[in-house]
């Protein structure tokens, strides 16, 4: 709890503009908004990562090159990238989707959590 409120407290409003704009993209290199997940709940930080590991997962077993699955603003990459199979850029659209609509839940939950505070 009050690392919510420290985070409302300390942070800039460019931080929380970052925050809320946060989606899984494909980079080559990360971005550096995992600073942003310290800011927030230890729980919430650790269910954001294990979507993204989830996400870097099925990327590696469809796809062997450089891009990843990682946080971004408005950087990053379209899965059209990827010298694959269409099948499998849409089966990896598909899982980019559901992480990106999972991390948005988590995204309004913390919202509502500092709204509240």
């Amino acid at each position: 709890m009050s690392r919510l409120y420290g985070y409302l407290r300390l942070s800039s409003s460019d931080d929380i503009a970052k925050f809320r704009s946060l989606s899984f993209r494909l980079i080559k290199e990360d971005t550096g908004h995992l600073r942003l997940l310290e800011l927030i709940e230890e729980d919430r930080s650790k269910m954001i990562m294990g979507i993204q590991d989830d996400l870097n997962n099925q990327l590696k077993k469809l796809y062997n090159g450089n891009y990843k699955f990682g946080l971004c603003v408005s950087e990053g990459r379209a899965l059209d990238v990827l010298k694959i199979k269409k099948k499998y850029i849409k089966t990896l659209s598909l899982l980019c989707h559901r992480g990106n609509d999972k991390l948005s839940k988590i995204k309004r939950y913390v919202e509502e959590r500092m709204s509240n505070k």
